[in-house]
């Protein structure tokens, strides 16, 4: 019975080691002390008996040692990893180490393990665990955001010329690149900011910059600029001969910004302009009417006024000459029509009849209109 109950003993004493190796090799902690103990342990206590399988039983922990991972795994694990954490990252497994002993110091490591695995947010890896001083890193990268709202937030004007000969041009874009802070473009567009005109004479892009408000001035402002190193304040150069409706136009854009928008043709009834229309094309002249607030259809018969159409009807609709659209936007106000109807072709049942050239200073006693108001007195 003795001898029974000896080998008992020597069996829960080597099963409690093996747990506290297998409990140091998890932690990380396994010293030479716990070798040297299990060494002179065994010279000690030498046993001649066979070595016997341990029986597993339900109630015991099982706790299993990380594997053995080869040198070229082990760097690109860490070279994978070098960016969120600095030092070596320790295996976690599934089991939960018993400790017997001491509890308490068994939880505090566990515990300690966890909140050193976690990844951390660039944000939050400013002031993070890892001991790295990125303050300047920080600043970098806050200048770059600046830089890049900035650079966002910036607006880039936009430059426009018309009546201007090969000379002038040569002068505006030599101010351009000298000056800096304006960009050339051809065409007036709801970027464009400012045109330049060598003489009030009524232009396509004139009449655009007119009714989006635009600063129209006269290339006396590119030369004293372009004198002065830097880009002038425009008020002095505006190009009021041309029209008063280029201050008033540009004051109103100045007071409500990206909401202005022209409305000389607004409360009007829909237009129609044809396909034959002179000297403004097609194109050109549905844009100045949409610019300027206009209903547009492409169907005569749903339109109250025909632009540029030489073949007439006799009914109530109003066939008018481009010009009227063109004097009525350099005014900025809505033209009375007597002076606008078009002589063209009457096309009646009959056949067509063309107008007597003797009677065009006559009134004529086919059109039945009334003028429309004054909508804006400017």
């Amino acid at each position: 019975m003795e001898v029974i109950n000896e080998n008992i003993n020597r069996l829960n004493s080597s099963h409690r080691l093996s747990l506290l190796l297998a409990n140091q090799a998890e932690l990380g902690e396994c010293g030479k002390s716990v070798v040297t103990a299990e060494k002179s342990r065994a010279e000690a206590n030498p046993s001649n008996e066979p070595k016997r399988r341990r029986l597993f039983t339900p109630n015991e922990v099982v706790v299993t040692s990380p594997p053995k991972t080869n040198k070229k795994q082990r760097l690109s694990c860490s070279g994978n990893n070098a960016s969120t954490q600095s030092g070596k990252k320790l295996r976690r497994s599934l089991a939960v180490p018993a400790c017997p002993s001491s509890e308490s110091s068994c939880l505090s490591a566990h515990v300690e393990r966890e909140s050193t695995d976690k990844f951390l947010t660039p944000d939050g890896s400013l002031n993070g665990a890892n001991g790295i001083d990125t303050s300047s890193g920080m600043n970098v990268a806050g200048m770059e955001k600046s830089a890049t709202s900035k650079r966002r937030s910036r607006v880039i004007r936009t430059l426009v010329h018309t009546n201007m000969h090969q000379g002038q041009v040569q002068v505006i874009q030599k101010a351009i690149r000298k000056l800096r802070g304006m960009r050339l473009d051809p065409t007036v567009t709801n970027r464009t900011t400012h045109l330049v005109s060598l003489e009030p004479r009524r232009t396509l892009n004139l009449l655009r910059g007119l009714m989006r408000g635009v600063w129209i001035v006269n290339f006396g402002w590119i030369q004293d600029s372009l004198n002065a190193g830097k880009w002038l304040n425009e008020e002095k150069y505006e190009l009021k001969k041309f029209s008063r409706a280029i201050e008033i136009c540009r004051t109103e854009r100045q007071a409500f910004g990206i909401h202005y928008h022209c409305e000389l043709f607004r409360y009007m009834e829909p237009f129609y302009v044809s396909s034959l229309c002179r000297p403004i094309e097609f194109n050109n002249m549905k844009e100045l009417l949409l610019l300027g607030g206009a209903k547009m259809t492409e169907n005569r018969f749903k339109a109250k006024y025909i632009i540029g159409d030489k073949r007439r009807v006799v009914d109530d609709r109003i066939y008018l000459t481009p010009y009227w659209v063109l004097d009525s936007i350099t005014a900025m106000q809505i033209q009375k029509f007597s002076k606008y109807l078009m002589k063209s072709a009457i096309v009646t049942p009959s056949g067509i009849r063309y107008e007597d050239p003797r009677s065009r200073s006559t009134p004529r006693s086919d059109y039945n209109f009334v003028d429309p108001p004054l909508v804006m007195d400017k």
